[in-house]
């Protein structure tokens, strides 16, 4: 019964923030579906881990994947070769974000060890097709930080259709 205990209250607060996620994006009228997916790839102090318990992630049309994870929020967008190569990533220095291979998802263009002004050059000699960008957010982040956060970011990336 302990197990179950300390499962129902963590996902107590998983599922809480998804729901406030949700009516945030409700409220600014995103098109998103939601399910529960497991088998996500973390780095942990350098070592990358498979999370195998199932978090939540809200698919938002036009913008990318928003997931509830135990301790952050994260959003993976996922861009061409091309787009990626006319962003201007240091309009994301407030934000904290890595830049990463799709195919080769361990390829790493920018993270917190690696020069912003090198990830231009690094997507230009990788044979990536498709870049992926994921931000991070705090679970302590209020939902309307991280939803005016995914709106400003949508925006800087222009994938939304007007």
């Amino acid at each position: 019964m302990d197990m179950l205990n300390m499962l129902n209250e963590i996902y107590s607060e998983i599922n809480q923030k998804k729901n406030e996620m949700i009516h945030f994006l409700k409220e600014n009228e995103f098109q998103y579906r939601c399910g529960y997916y497991n088998q996500h790839s973390v780095k942990v102090n350098d070592e990358w881990i498979t999370e195998e318990y199932p978090i939540p992630v809200i698919s938002i049309e036009q913008v990318g994947d928003l997931g509830i994870d135990i301790n952050h929020v994260f959003l993976e967008i996922v861009v061409t070769r091309e787009q990626a190569l006319a962003l201007d990533f240091g309009e994301f220095e407030p934000y904290q974000f890595e830049v990463y291979g799709v195919e080769n998802f361990l390829n790493d263009f920018y993270n917190n060890t690696l020069s912003l002004q090198d990830i231009h050059e690094r997507v230009r000699i990788s044979n990536e097709e498709s870049i992926g960008i994921s931000f991070f957010f705090s679970m302590d982040e209020p939902v309307g930080q991280i939803g005016n956060a995914v709106i400003d970011i949508q925006k800087k990336i222009n994938i939304r259709e007007s």
